[in-house]
């Protein structure tokens, strides 16, 4: 398999993006993080839930009278147009976090393609250049770890009667 990219990454680039993710996190102050167990638990408002939250928000907003004092109207009404400000941010980072991680991967690939057939090169002609030492320490990457065999169960206890 060829190259899947070839790509420099300049300290400067590192320092300028690392500031921009900074500057983008800075701006959103009150965004939370949740726990594992929350993360599960937590209502999710995709298409249809979204038009069912945005229906009811309207109609309960418009009917004022209706609903109990202890249902804040006003504050979901406000989540919700941060979320619809929000989607658009989530989007481009979705997507901007998609593609850095198939470029790590891909470097990852190219970078183990290259050591995996400079290895199996200097197996072979390292021998006569003295670099056996070397490509032995790095032969441990191969080796195949041996199973411990189960223990056998103390005795008296291995069944029978």
């Amino acid at each position: 398999m060829k190259d899947l990219i070839s790509m420099i990454v300049t300290a400067e680039q590192k320092a300028t993006v690392l500031a921009a993710l900074k500057q983008i996190e800075a701006s959103l102050p009150n965004m939370v993080s949740l726990e594992p167990d929350e993360r599960k638990s937590v209502l999710r408002m995709r298409a249809k839930n979204g038009d069912f939250a945005r229906t009811t928000l309207r109609i309960a907003a418009q009917n004022p009278t209706l609903i109990p004092p202890s249902i804040d109207i006003a504050a979901a009404v406000e989540d919700l147009a941060a979320l619809d400000q929000l989607i658009e941010i989530h989007e481009l980072l979705t997507r901007l976090y998609e593609r850095v991680t198939d470029t790590v991967a891909a470097l990852g690939h190219d970078v183990m393609v290259t050591a995996h057939d400079s290895y199996n090169v200097l197996k072979v002609t390292g021998k006569a250049q003295g670099l056996d030492e070397l490509t032995d320490g790095v032969s441990t990457r191969f080796a195949k770890k041996k199973r411990k065999p189960a223990a056998p169960p103390p005795a008296g206890e291995g069944g029978g009667a």
